[in-house]
């Protein structure tokens, strides 16, 4: 595979958006879990371009590149997410100029970096990144019912 936006993309065109009760798996060279890409324009009504993940599950055994990237949207929140890619280089998730995001009461298991901040401040609570979590087993990975909504 010579390149993929990922297995789920936000497009410049979309706002704000929510993913919720999903598990994804990456196992192609490269390929991005969830890629969100700066937004063209600004928020309506002062509203956010921000990207909301919870209760989401990322495994696979893909390397390089990153599980998750966001890019430009800030206040951008991730909670109760559980990333376990263990190919080479791979980092956990790239927050570029995405200033206000946090991660929170999540487990982020990858060999490279698991937050990388590029031109951003994120907030961490509660997450683990020792390195022997399986997703399969959070609590969150076993729904069926699924939802990703976006504005």
């Amino acid at each position: 595979m010579t390149d993929s936006g990922g297995a789920m993309t936000l497009s410049n065109a979309m706002g704000s958006a929510t993913i919720e009760g999903t598990v994804i798996r990456v196992d192609a060279e490269g390929v991005p879990a969830i890629r969100a890409k700066r937004p063209s324009e600004a928020g309506e009504n002062g509203a956010t371009n921000r990207l909301v993940c919870e209760n989401v599950a990322i495994s696979g055994s893909t390397s390089e590149k990153y599980a998750i990237r966001v890019v430009g949207r800030e206040g951008s929140k991730f909670r109760n997410l559980c990333v376990r890619q263990l190919g080479q280089n791979r980092d956990g998730i790239v927050f570029v100029q995405s200033d206000g995001s946090a991660v929170t009461h999540s487990q982020l298991n990858v060999t490279g970096d698991p937050i990388v901040e590029d031109q951003s401040q994120v907030r961490t609570s509660g997450v683990d990144t020792g390195g022997t979590n399986s997703c399969e087993g959070s609590p969150f990975s076993a729904r069926t019912n699924s939802r990703a909504s976006a504005e």
